[in-house]
């Protein structure tokens, strides 16, 4: 059993869809070029496996094992767009054990995901410390597809009527923009940017769903990973 049609074409091809509001432009934070840039990485270490079944109790919703390091490729690729689509001087922002409890928390209330006043707080005691003009915040996002069936982070949704009949790879990431203050402006970001993943007419079940071949995982972790790489190159067009 395989998703078979997962081609070489459709990887290079993929056309992102955006799902929901997009927050994009918003205030101002004034920066300049060389402006130095804290990017705070909370997205959760591992994508997820999302099936709606053919019943209630088929449904599941846990991550799945990747070889591939998404939280790494997240830092990699802000760090470049940030230094050559907007000028600013970006680094990573070792997480001191505060904003670590807060790597993978998802809040789907609101649109500044798990930044609670301590979050905050701890965001203007570095932006002192290191002298930050702004932070890029990375957190997992959410979006309900169907009535009430949640997606969050990143990775792979399905649906099942009597076969697997829709089949995406998604991204649900927001990109905060924090003052030093710890004043969250606006965010960058859908909350959903999907990819769908065409299949040949075959009865994949619920159970093979849950059990896909390491192959058929890396095939996704592909297309996330260009879902991911659009979103940030358009955050950094935008971080001014």
């Amino acid at each position: 059993m395989n998703i078979r049609s997962i081609s070489r074409a459709a990887l290079l091809t993929i056309t992102a869809t955006l799902i929901g509001c997009v927050q994009a432009g918003g205030e101002r934070a004034g920066l300049v070029p060389g402006a130095k840039i804290g990017i705070v990485n909370l997205v959760g270490a591992q994508p997820r496996n999302v099936h709606v079944g053919t019943t209630i109790f088929n449904n599941f919703d846990e991550p799945y094992t990747s070889t591939f390091d998404f939280r790494g490729f997240i830092e990699r690729e802000l760090i470049q767009a940030l230094t050559y689509n907007a000028a600013y001087r970006p680094e990573v922002v070792a997480l001191t054990p505060t904003l670590n409890n807060a790597v993978g928390v998802v809040e789907c209330s609101t649109w500044t995901g798990p930044l609670s006043d301590e979050i905050k707080s701890e965001l203007s005691r570095i932006a002192a410390h290191q002298r930050i003009d702004m932070f890029v915040v990375a957190v997992s996002g959410c979006s309900t597809v169907g009535s009430n069936v949640k997606i969050t982070g990143y990775g792979l949704h399905t649906h099942s009527l009597l076969a697997l009949d829709r089949a995406y790879a998604y991204s649900s990431i927001l990109y905060l923009r924090v003052m030093p203050d710890g004043e969250a402006l606006l965010p960058y970001g859908a909350p959903k940017t999907a990819a769908m993943i065409p299949f040949e007419s075959a009865v994949i079940s619920d159970g093979q769903m849950r059990n896909l071949p390491q192959p058929e995982l890396q095939r996704i972790d592909l297309m996330v990973q260009n879902l991911m790489r659009n979103q940030i190159y358009g955050v950094a067009l935008l971080v001014r």
